[in-house]
């Protein structure tokens, strides 16, 4: 049993594209996530949703409401928080480029 285990253990996380409900709070957290992209579904039309992603080593925060996307740039950790009840979906994305990608409260004004 042990073997089977650290050959689980051992293998990569496969990512599939399913929704992740999450309740105003709730926090996701994701670790070596570089290049996958997040991206943001209401619940209902009750509440606006907004997800607020921290990325280690990012200098500014990311706020996603629904219908956005965010391709993440970092290996390092990347914490994602409710402020509304929400759906949420991490992707295989494209290859990580230079190109700045929205950030901050001008995220938010889209």
């Amino acid at each position: 049993m042990t073997r089977i285990m650290r050959g689980w253990n051992d293998a990569g996380m496969a990512v599939e594209r399913r929704w992740i409900t999450l309740n105003e709070g709730d926090t996701l957290r994701l670790h070596g996530a570089a290049g996958l992209r997040v991206q943001v579904a209401a619940l209902s039309t009750a509440a606006v949703p907004l997800l607020w992603l921290t990325e280690e080593g990012e200098a500014d925060d990311v706020f996603l409401r629904a219908g956005d996307v965010h391709t993440l740039r970092r290996a390092g950790r990347v914490v994602a928080s409710a402020w509304a009840p929400l759906r949420v979906r991490v992707a295989p994305g494209v290859a990580v480029s230079a190109a700045p990608a929205p950030r901050g409260v001008g995220a938010m004004a889209r």
